[in-house]
């Protein structure tokens, strides 16, 4: 499965570490700099080198994709490229996040995995 967690936070990092020993893990964050335990940020650098976690730094969530169910996101860089990536389930590592998105009008995630 393809897990996408978007943070740059503690619980984001350490997701992202934890998932990585059985999923495939994209880590989605607006800025290039984290704001989590040193030692969380090198292990993350660490596991994305050995091709565990694919970071996506300066990116931004616009639109959760699928009809019943999830099953992609689109993301824009801060240099206005926007891609579509397919995954199995998110976690947002926030407070609150919400978008448009053709499963419901707008759906809300607060720090919670949805498969």
């Amino acid at each position: 499965k393809t897990v996408t967690i978007f943070g740059g936070g503690d619980s984001a990092l350490d997701w992202a570490v934890e998932l990585s020993k059985n999923s495939k893990v994209n880590l989605i964050h607006r800025r290039d700099e984290f704001r989590a335990a040193q030692a969380t940020v090198d292990k993350v650098h660490e596991l994305s080198k050995a091709g565990k976690i694919n970071l996506l730094t300066k990116y931004q969530m616009t639109r959760i994709n699928g009809k019943e169910k999830l099953e992609s996101i689109d993301i824009k860089h801060d240099n206005e490229e926007t891609k579509n990536d397919a995954l199995s389930g998110a976690f947002c590592a926030r407070a609150s996040v919400t978008f448009k998105s053709p499963i419901s009008p707008a759906c809300q995630i607060s720090s919670a995995f949805s498969a």
